[in-house]
């Protein structure tokens, strides 16, 4: 937490109202925050935020919202306090022996399942848990894992492997391949955000896994940038394919999820813009793009992904992609043959600095953080 109560930790139990009243559940003296400025509800689905009319309004992950799910990990502006998400649940885990796994950490808590890195001592490897919590069950239950078994039958580079779905000591566990790089959430929340055409690469990536994903009968349904990694050369990762509303955050999922009705390949395309629109700028022909992506009636949008992935491309090959590299006047009149092969390295080795660099920045913060 920052603002007056920074380095505090509250448990709440909810329904739990958030303000500068003395009534309130948390009071925050901070004089960007209303009276009653929001408040946290439970749902079946988890844990809900909604803003209470605040004057200032309530920003989830810097974004302003009106009502949206909340996850661990999540974070709360009100007026200068930010709050950090939370959900302890599954720590109980870490340390111990579940079957032949030993958990290691936990690495994530999602609204449906807590999700860990063990070791499986008898195939000499590391892999990721995802545990369902015990409360789930009926046709949620049954749809994650109906899913995951699809999953597991995608053949792409970009999607983590899906080893085995498995019950154990009556917990039902999906054993996967451990991700590795760097989660998009984090190139997402550095100081000046993340380059749209940088993104429309990332998307023309997750673009051509859709489409293996949806010709074995999977939809995205939904993208978590905390669970899209980027690798030394800038490949992609995803894991947790198609388990949509159930372990992903809404901002990146379809009308048609939210509604509850049928989804197509279309929805896909609506799911991938959603997750390239956090980037910043961007040429006008690549903002089309996205236009065009994310309109709300599915009949407007990109076709297929495939679809998608073609525009893209086009749009970063269009000569106002990306502005103009400043040359000598010299050199502008008179161009070496080389000069594009020369361009395309510096561009090359630029990009691979760049990812070297993360990998260094998100080292020196877990060090900094494990001390």
């Amino acid at each position: 937490m920052t603002g007056d109560k920074v380095g505090e930790e509250i448990c709440l139990t909810l329904p739990a109202t958030i303000g500068r009243h003395p009534k309130a559940s948390v009071v925050i003296r901070d004089t960007g925050s209303s009276r009653y400025h929001t408040r946290i509800v439970s749902t079946g689905a988890g844990a809900r935020l909604e803003d209470l009319k605040s004057r200032n309004g309530t920003y989830l992950n810097g974004r302003r919202v009106q009502s949206s799910r909340i996850v661990h990990g999540d974070s709360i502006r009100i007026g200068g306090t930010v709050l950090g998400v939370v959900d302890d649940r599954g720590l109980e885990w870490v340390g111990k022996t579940i079957g032949e796994f030993e958990v290691l950490s936990r690495t994530d808590r999602l609204p449906s399942a807590a999700e860990f890195r063990a070791s499986q001592p008898s195939m000499g490897r590391e892999v990721t848990l995802l545990m369902l919590d015990e409360d789930l069950s009926g046709s949620p239950r049954e749809e994650i894992l109906y899913q995951s078994r699809l999953a597991g039958k995608i053949r792409s580079t970009a999607a983590l492997r899906i080893y085995d779905i498995a019950e154990v000591e009556d917990r039902t566990l999906i054993i996967s391949e451990p991700p590795s790089g760097v989660p998009l959430e984090e190139l997402l929340r550095m100081p000046g955000g993340c380059d749209l055409h940088f993104l429309a690469e990332v998307g023309i990536q997750l673009a051509n896994l859709a489409t293996a994903a949806n010709d074995h009968g999977v939809f995205l349904r939904g993208l978590d940038p905390r669970h899209v990694y980027l690798g030394e050369q800038g490949e992609v990762k995803v894991a947790h394919i198609g388990l949509g509303k159930g372990l992903s955050r809404e901002r990146h999922v379809s009308p048609e999820e939210r509604a509850g009705v049928s989804r197509t390949r279309a929805s896909d395309v609506f799911v991938i813009a959603s997750l390239l629109s956090e980037g910043k700028g961007g040429s006008p022909s690549l903002q089309k793009v996205l236009a065009k992506a994310m309109a709300e009636d599915p009949g407007r949008r990109h076709g297929t992904p495939e679809d998608l992935s073609t525009d893209l491309g086009r749009a970063l090959k269009a000569p106002t992609a990306r502005p103009p590299t400043p040359v000598r006047r010299d050199i502008a009149r008179d161009p070496p043959a080389d000069l594009g092969l020369a361009l395309r390295f510096v561009r090359g080795a630029a990009f691979s600095l760049f990812l070297a660099t993360l990998f260094f920045l998100s080292a020196q913060v877990v060090r900094v953080i494990l001390r």
